[in-house]
């Protein structure tokens, strides 16, 4: 990662028009390639309701990364913003919810201890995550997005044993540290949805960084009871001026 001054992150030089038509190119591929996998679905599907097992089956779609293709200047997928972040996580079947959406985040672990939940199984081992669909019950029932601190972090993809960087993405913010260069980074999306500015610091987010850090020296190395599992608490707020 390349920081340029303490508002503005950026990760090199603005990308040649042939580079753009390049990522315009993939990007047309890979969308082309998410088709063929809607297909899959819809045979899968078909075939569960010619066997009678849809309405006793649970489908869960995610992923463990989304893609960046030239936002913020970057290429890849262990970045710490939205685009490598926030990946969507659909579910249908019974048990689960019919025909709502909440914004509470949930991380990969949720995913084997939802499906364990649902399969009235009794894990072998202490479980990292929580059961989604009582998170969609419980933001249903609080008529609002419910949120708990989600620890997150990126480690090299040919191997090695330091990661790029480890935080914890939390409602509004997400702050991590750059392992290499120990410099901290802020967003903060209620007011830089696109996370162009780097308020780490800013004066004003003092308070939410000292919070922030707690949290996330908590659950860096968490496992089991340990990781973080109820939706509540009340974040800190930047300071006025």
């Amino acid at each position: 990662m390349f920081y340029a001054g303490p508002g503005q992150v950026t990760a090199g030089k603005p990308y040649t028009a042939a580079q753009k038509r390049v990522m315009r190119y993939v990007y047309q591929q890979r969308i082309e390639a998410a088709q063929s996998v809607d297909r899959a679905v819809a045979g899968t599907i078909a075939h569960l309701k010619s066997s009678g097992q849809y309405r006793r089956t649970v489908i869960i779609f995610s992923g463990d990364n989304g893609y960046t293709t030239g936002h913020h200047n970057r290429q890849g997928k262990l970045w710490e913003t939205s685009q490598s972040m926030r990946i969507p996580l659909v579910m249908v079947g019974p048990g689960v919810p019919k025909n709502i959406k909440v914004g509470s985040a949930v991380g990969n672990p949720d995913i084997a201890t939802t499906v364990a939940a649902l399969g009235r199984a009794t894990p072998g081992r202490a479980q990292d995550g929580v059961d989604i669909t009582r998170v969609l019950v419980s933001s249903v029932k609080a008529g609002k997005t419910l949120y708990r601190p989600i620890p997150v972090a990126a480690w090299p993809t040919l191997g090695g044993t330091t990661s790029k960087y480890r935080g914890i993405r939390y409602g509004r913010y997400t702050y991590i540290t750059v392992t290499a260069t120990g410099v901290p980074v802020l967003y903060d999306r209620a007011v830089d949805p696109y996370e162009t500015r780097n308020l780490a610091g800013d004066r004003r987010y003092a308070k939410v960084v000292a919070q922030l850090k707690v949290i996330e020296a908590k659950y860096r190395s968490c496992s089991g009871s340990t990781c973080p599992k109820t939706y509540a608490g009340t974040l800190a707020t930047p300071s006025p001026g």
